[in-house]
């Protein structure tokens, strides 16, 4: 992914999709300083925390564990995160919530 400037247009939406291994990558410091950037040109990135753990997903609490600290005093998760489930029926009000966010 290129790097986002400050001559970049400007972010209207920033859709993370948030799962265990979000930050733990060797390339998270990427997303890591994107996600900075876009914070401090005051956007807020829509998080959508995949909660199954058969397709990479984890708990909020072992998200917030690996989470790096300047993101979290950044604010990145001030709005909650949009549930992604693995039943079908509450991933279809997942996806109207993200709908309606964007």
């Amino acid at each position: 992914a290129a790097r986002l400037s400050a001559s970049s247009r400007t972010v209207e939406h920033f859709v993370v999709f948030l799962q265990a291994d979000t930050f733990t990558t060797p390339m998270a410091h990427v997303l890591v300083d994107e996600l900075l950037f876009v914070l401090a040109a005051g956007t807020q990135p829509v998080l959508v925390h995949n909660t199954d753990p058969l397709q990479g997903g984890c708990s909020f609490e072992e998200l917030l564990r690996t989470t790096p600290t300047a993101l979290i005093e950044a604010g990145l998760y001030r709005p909650i995160a949009i549930a992604w489930y693995p039943d079908i029926a509450f991933r279809e009000v997942s996806l109207r919530i993200l709908a309606r966010t964007l």
